[in-house]
């Protein structure tokens, strides 16, 4: 005989049931089982169906996005003459540049923000010098990484 908690299940065939304890449905002891197996089967039945039992959901994002940070600004890199403007645009940012001594301006590609990392590629046409960037914001007003050769490389809000 069926329990009646188990009456919502379609045909539960209480031969199953009896193979799994070893015993017959009408044993004393396979009926303490009951409410562990029962347990059992709607925690796979809710794990299969999407039903399981909810995490508390965050309204945090994994990335922010650059309002969130506010990344844009103007940017002087320290000790260069070396200036930036990071704007938002769309889902992500775009960054102009230009040697502030002589207002030539740096070829900037290859951009990825990811709400904490600054990633891009930077060319100054008339010296042919190229570099790449990754740089982490380290507090609302200063990006920090390292150049190529190991020594700090060090951008600070200017407005």
């Amino acid at each position: 005989m069926k329990p009646a908690s188990l009456s919502c299940l379609p045909m539960f065939p209480e031969a199953l049931f009896s193979r799994l304890v070893g015993r017959t449905a009408n044993s004393g002891k396979s009926r303490l089982l009951w409410p562990l197996l029962l347990a059992l089967l709607v925690l796979c039945l809710s794990s299969l169906t999407g039903c399981a039992i909810s995490r508390p959901q965050t309204n945090t994002p994994e990335k922010a996005s650059p309002a969130q940070t506010h990344i844009a600004g103007k940017w002087q890199v320290e000790n260069s003459s070396a200036v930036f403007e990071i704007a938002s645009a769309g889902d992500g940012i775009a960054i102009s540049g230009l040697d502030s001594s002589d207002g030539e301006a740096f070829v900037i590609t290859n951009v990825k923000w990811d709400g904490q990392t600054l990633e891009a590629d930077f060319l100054m046409p008339s010296t042919d010098f190229s570099t790449h960037s990754r740089l982490s914001l380290a507090d609302k007003d200063t990006l920090t990484g390292k150049y190529a050769d190991g020594s700090p490389e060090i951008w600070r809000r200017i407005r």
